[in-house]
């Protein structure tokens, strides 16, 4: 059995893109203030709406990817705003299908647990 995932739903342009930010600051390492400043000029440029700004190293979240998806819920956000894939792991396919996820290094967009466009 084949199974067929349904259309996400297309949204009014004129309405305000959600998003969450994710960012460890293990991975980034030097980098974490870099990232982060890229990240939020990013969304104040493109006037996303942040609903959620997790920000710490692997210890801080008992489960990074179910916190990622928590925040996702809760703020019904539409992407998720990273500085790598890295940053989400084996958690990248399961945030994917719940917001679409946009990675900074290599510019990236995931959406259904596939790369749709890169730099």
């Amino acid at each position: 059995m084949r199974l067929v995932e349904p259309p996400r739903q297309r949204r009014d342009p004129s309405t305000v893109i959600r998003v969450v930010i994710f960012i460890r600051t293990d991975i980034s390492g030097v980098n974490a203030g870099r990232h982060h400043d890229a990240i939020t000029k990013l969304c104040a440029d493109r006037g996303y709406e942040v609903v959620e700004h997790l920000e710490g190293d692997a210890g801080r979240w008992r489960v990074p990817t179910m916190r990622v998806l928590t925040a996702c819920r809760q703020g019904n956000a539409d992407a998720v705003i990273t500085p790598s894939a890295d940053h989400l792991g084996d958690g990248l396919r399961a945030i994917s299908y719940s917001a679409l996820v946009h990675t900074l290094e290599p510019e990236e967009m995931w959406d259904r647990g596939q790369r749709v466009s890169a730099s």
